[in-house]
């Protein structure tokens, strides 16, 4: 038994000698970054994928392995090199991947596989495949408040108006631009746009437009916030500051921001602010109009259209800037659920009958039993005098509905 143990550990180094190839010629290797913390759940991790070669390729094909318990993006194509090693030239193989641990715990990276078709020095073409190493972490967990778990290395924050907002032309608007620009995580784990509210202004918001650069240090993910503001007939109005949070990786810190408010006026018109409830979603008359913006009375035609070009040509310079053709495409497997992204947007918002109508749908799709919590919460919304639990509470349980009794 301990010869056969033998002659298979040592058959495949024993066959590429017969083909005129010595080991060493090829090797591969897995390089996970070194970290001064264990990472949270959700945190970016660097894998690097190192090959030599010291007898030419004719043919390759880096085979992936399943990454289960990561999201994962490939850092931009394989890069390859020539350099000197022990005196030999050699080939090199290098690739970058940005790995995103599921859960806390210790995780494995299977073994990447390069099958190569290769010129042996006795001069003929052999098929070759070579294994790497294993590698794997320590993932430590995070504590369960998060509301939206925001985990960054480095963050730059902007808040541009396109003109003066306290002193607009007659009849004029304003466009705000709120851009993100993020390090070190994917679009989908930026939080979702927030609801703009105010008093004495008309606000619209416009969709949000996210994109993601890939470079060799992970991916920069960049996200705009756009909204259209115009004050009230008669009053000069303003808009609430707004609040968001995220977990700084290098300071391992949680980090509050808040972006001030605003005031909005035409330079023409009254001055003092007006005292009445959020303007969004209602005419000038109170009547609602069914798509949550305002019907604005006549306006000059190009204030909006023309602070809408900027905020177009605005994002656009934003993300050409250091990226190159092909660098904004995210990856299918990192792209959002749209019925998760809708549960936990309306967590974050605080709207229980959306956390109920997506929290359902989830379920759904699972196939699975309803959790307790969920239970409580339909309860709640139908008004038979129960107490609604916490929608953080709800949205774990649908998570892991196995920790919630089910």
């Amino acid at each position: 038994m301990r010869w056969l143990l033998l002659l298979l550990l040592f058959w495949p180094v024993a066959g590429m000698a017969q083909q005129g190839i010595e080991p060493g010629d090829i090797r591969i290797e897995l390089e996970l970054e070194e970290r001064p913390h264990a990472p949270h759940p959700g945190e970016m991790i660097l894998l690097s994928i190192h090959g030599t070669y010291r007898i030419p390729v004719v043919r390759e094909k880096l085979l992936q392995p399943e990454l289960d318990g990561f999201d994962w993006m490939q850092l931009g194509e394989d890069r390859w090199h020539k350099a000197r090693e022990d005196g030999f030239e050699v080939l090199k193989l290098e690739r970058r991947m940005a790995l995103f641990p599921q859960k806390p715990g210790r995780i494995e990276v299977p073994a990447f596989t390069h099958a190569l078709e290769m010129l042996a020095r006795n001069g003929r073409t052999v098929p070759v495949e070579v294994a790497s190493n294993v590698v794997s972490l320590q993932v430590a967990p995070r504590a369960e408040d998060e509301t939206w778990w925001f985990p960054v290395r480095g963050i730059e924050i902007s808040d541009n108006w396109s003109n003066q907002p306290e002193t607009l032309d007659p009849g004029g608007a304003a466009l705000r631009v709120i851009t993100l620009i993020v390090e070190g995580t994917a679009p989908q784990r930026i939080p979702p746009m927030p609801e703009l509210t105010g008093a004495g202004a008309y606000i619209f918001p416009h969709p949000e437009h996210r994109v993601v650069a890939l470079g060799p240090n992970g991916p920069v993910s960049r996200v705009f916030w756009r909204w259209t503001v115009r004050p009230k007939e008669g009053s000069a109005g303003y808009v609430n500051p707004m609040a968001f949070s995220y977990f700084d990786a290098e300071s391992r810190e949680t980090v509050d921001i808040r972006l001030a408010a605003q005031r909005i006026a035409h330079k023409d018109g009254p001055q003092e602010i007006a005292a009445s409830s959020s303007a969004v979603g209602t005419e000038p008359d109170g009547k609602d109009t069914g798509w949550g913006l305002p019907a604005l009375p006549p306006m000059p035609g190009w204030t909006v259209p023309v602070a809408a070009v900027l905020g177009v040509v605005l994002g656009l310079g934003l993300a050409l800037r250091g990226g190159g053709q092909g660098a904004w495409r995210l990856p299918a497997r990192l792209r959002p659920d749209p019925i998760w992204w809708r549960l936990r947007r309306a967590v974050w918002q605080g709207d229980a009958g959306a956390v109920r109508t997506a929290a359902h749908a989830v379920i759904a799709g699972q196939g699975g039993a309803m959790p307790d919590a969920l239970k409580r919460l339909d309860q709640a919304v139908y008004g038979n005098g129960s107490d609604a639990p916490d929608l953080r509470d709800v949205l774990r349980a649908v998570r892991s509905p196995s920790k919630d009794g089910v």
